[in-house]
């Protein structure tokens, strides 16, 4: 909290940041029109703070604090030691929330929670099972900030033009050419608002997570200055060395410089002995991420509207279903399938679905006939004769036929 501290002790006393000087005015004037006195006892705030006009007048301080904090680094001010008596400072409470911190109507959910944080620049990690929707959350998030969005998907065998960039001819001669990486940096540096979007962050080569280990790295301003000789604006920075970038023009390389707050690093990853992977998640590389976010399956209530617009609302029951019950069917419940139904594959599945009913055939008729061209090749183990395991694919088939009897029950 000390930065925060600073912060409001400088703008109250030496007149500075005036939109923070103004919030914090006017949660002290919310407070006492409360009938605050001061100091608040802790039980007093946690009454107040479930107050709105004082819970936004407190959200409005905290947003200022954060974005000042990401933007500009610590404080100019600087301080031997904290208050750490009510008496000595009578805001304190506020401050240092000494009552019980309660979450209040604050949204825990994980697109509300990265949404959050992608506003000021954020690095997260997604980690989730295939198909539980980690890039599509991605996707989400630059949409609804209007970010400009710059994807790499990870690969054995990746090469640096695919995710740095590099000199490759043109009819006007050598010329560098920007990979999703120097894109997603370039943006940011010209003032857009980017979100890189990294799919499969540990199928990427050790040496391209080793790069983006330092591409991570943050730097001050007066780094920057000090390393680079280039003036500014204060706040924190990304720096990317493309080597040969300036080639074709007669240079050297080029450093990308891109404020913090204006780019977003977005990773998913699977986790696990199933998934094939290069490599193990090094703590270098894990803690460069400031927000890791285990991703579950979305329910239904999330999932149903676009299971609905593929097939239509009786098949969609049907699928979600069937996707549900997937999930107590695998090996390591004791039963035969070898993976559980994903989205992805129950979108597939209700494709195909669609694609029959348009072909003449009834909706029970297309949910039986698409199962073994979508559903079992995923959930199935494949034998050495190349077929899908044959209790696993019975195992399907019969709770489909069970889900359909209750749909039935259900519609009668």
């Amino acid at each position: 909290m000390r930065p925060y501290v600073l912060l409001i002790a400088e703008a109250a006393l030496l007149g500075t940041h005036h939109e923070l000087r103004t919030r914090w005015a006017a949660l002290l004037t919310a407070l006492e029109d409360g009938g605050a006195s001061w100091p608040v006892p802790e039980a007093a705030l946690a009454r107040l703070s479930n107050r709105d006009v004082i819970k936004n007048a407190m959200y409005a301080v905290v947003d200022t604090l954060y974005f000042l904090l990401k933007t500009q680094g610590l404080p100019r001010a600087d301080s031997g030691r904290l208050p750490t008596d009510s008496a000595e400072y009578p805001h304190t409470p506020l401050l240092y929330g000494q009552a019980a911190q309660t979450v209040g109507a604050a949204d825990l959910g994980d697109e509300a929670r990265l949404m959050r944080r992608a506003a000021y620049g954020v690095r997260a990690l997604l980690i989730g099972p295939t198909g539980c929707g980690k890039t599509e959350l991605g996707k989400r998030v630059a949409l609804a900030l209007g970010a400009r969005l710059c994807k790499v998907s990870g690969r054995p065998g990746l090469e640096d033009r695919d995710m740095i960039g590099g000199v490759a001819p043109t009819p006007s001669g050598p010329r560098w050419l920007d990979g999703p990486l120097a894109r997603a940096l370039r943006s940011a540096q010209n003032g857009e608002r980017t979100v890189l979007l990294i799919d499969e962050l540990m199928r990427l080569d050790p040496y391209h997570r080793n790069l983006l280990v330092g591409a991570l790295d943050e730097l001050s301003a007066a780094e920057v200055r000090a390393v680079l000789g280039r003036d500014v604006p204060d706040g924190r920075y990304y720096t990317l060395d493309l080597p040969g970038a300036n080639a074709g023009t007669g240079g050297g390389n080029e450093v990308l410089c891109a404020p913090v707050s204006l780019l977003s690093v977005v990773c998913t990853t699977n986790m696990g002995g199933r998934y094939v992977q290069a490599g193990h998640l090094d703590p270098a590389l894990l803690r460069r991420f400031e927000l890791t976010l285990f991703v579950s399956p979305l329910t239904g209530a999330q999932i149903m509207p676009a299971y609905e617009r593929v097939a239509g609302p009786q098949a969609a029951w049907v699928a979600y279903a069937l996707e549900v019950t997937s999930r107590g069917m695998t090996a390591e419940q004791g039963q035969s399938l070898a993976e559980p139904i994903n989205t992805g594959v129950t979108l597939n599945y209700l494709a195909e679905v669609a694609a029959l009913i348009a072909a003449g055939m009834n909706v029970t008729g297309a949910l039986r006939a698409a199962l073994d061209v979508t559903v079992v090749p995923f959930c199935c183990e494949i034998g050495e004769d190349g077929l899908p395991d044959t209790a696993a694919r019975q195992s399907l088939s019969v709770t489909l036929e069970r889900l359909l009897r209750d749909q039935a029950l259900r519609a009668a």
